[in-house]
């Protein structure tokens, strides 16, 4: 009897065809200068947050919709899921944070010895990936420097302040 041989390829795996044209291509697939991929853009004021929101992720998701949209062409339909995970984890976030305000960080278990909260914990895995999604659309200064901000007409000041907005 033969053993079993693994056909497992050692190395990276080749990038799928479509991906490697959006990522600009690599060294299977060059884009062609000029090429560019386009994707529905989102409108902010015309754009109503998803129906199973609570009021706080609808308001999170209209706060963010009116900053972000002061950026032409910034928000297309592919960015629509992880707003909506930022909205989710935004309201996640301040639910616990009003826990918090109401029973403290610290608690007792069953056996009457101090332990974290479980509100701290949700808080701060919610804060986490809040700082990490937002970073997706230049939501902190390094974070502003990797975000390419479409169009040819560029206006330098459109990238000022979307810090302040943001956190405001």
């Amino acid at each position: 009897m033969g053993s079993l041989v693994s056909m497992k390829k050692k190395g990276k795996r080749k990038t799928p065809e479509a991906i490697a044209k959006l990522k600009g291509g690599n060294s299977h697939h060059k884009k062609p200068a000029g090429e560019e991929v386009k994707f529905p853009v989102i409108e902010g004021e015309t754009y109503p947050p998803p129906d199973t929101f609570s009021p706080r992720a609808a308001s999170e998701w209209r706060r963010i919709l009116a900053i972000l949209g002061v950026i032409p062409g910034l928000l297309t339909e592919m960015d629509k899921t992880i707003l909506i995970a930022y909205c989710l984890s935004w309201d996640r976030w301040q639910g616990a944070e009003e826990e918090l305000r109401k029973h403290g960080t610290v608690t007792l278990d069953r056996g009457k010895l101090p332990r974290r909260s479980i509100h701290l914990v949700i808080a701060e895995q919610a804060m986490k990936h809040c700082i990490a999604l937002i970073s997706e659309f230049g939501g902190s200064p390094s974070a502003r420097t990797k975000v390419r901000f479409p169009g040819p007409d560029k206006d330098p000041q459109s990238e000022e302040g979307v810090a302040d907005r943001l956190l405001g």
